[in-house]
């Protein structure tokens, strides 16, 4: 899972933690992305996320209407430029700007967690959302593999450096 699923995550819990501070008229995704036909410039597009459900599986995420299944959409994180949260409410707008990750990670189907960054990695550590300590690695390199094929299934912390994102072992 890359750590632009783990901000979109912690993004949208962060402005649904806010849902419960103040009067709201909804929670809108504005979408940065490259479509398979364009070469030069993104498509922009904006989304309700009331009704909503938000699924992660591998490299893509789906937003899903149980009520409205035409608005369902799922998109490529690798074609994903940007994204920004918008709380509107009744007072004021609210934005979450989330910029693109320097640090991606996934564990592949053999249990290896394979990591990536845009320049070299450093010390990588593996916590377990409890902050226990499960794998860490020093390298030079931009990529690199730790083997969690012995870790159970749940939420892991990658560190390298100061980046951090969450990954999913299933």
């Amino acid at each position: 899972m890359s750590k632009k699923i783990s901000l979109f995550i912690l993004a949208l819990m962060g402005i649904l933690a806010g849902l419960n501070a103040q009067e709201t008229k909804g929670v809108y995704l504005k979408l940065s992305h490259f479509l398979i036909t364009d070469t030069i410039a993104p498509t922009v597009e904006e989304f309700s996320l009331k009704g909503a459900e938000i699924l992660i599986e591998g490299n893509e995420v789906s937003l899903e209407y149980a009520a409205e299944p035409a608005k369902n959409r799922t998109f490529e994180f690798d074609r994903i430029k940007g994204f920004e949260f918008e709380l509107r409410s009744s007072t004021a707008i609210g934005k979450v700007k989330i910029p693109v990750p320097i640090l991606r990670a996934f564990v592949d189907g053999a249990g290896m967690l394979q990591v990536e960054a845009e320049q070299p990695l450093g010390q990588v550590n593996v916590y377990t959302a409890a902050g226990a300590l499960v794998a860490s690695q020093k390298t030079g390199d931009k990529r690199t593999q730790i083997n969690l094929s012995s870790a159970t299934r749940g939420i892991y912390i990658v560190q390298a450096g100061a980046n951090r994102l969450l990954i999913i072992k299933h």
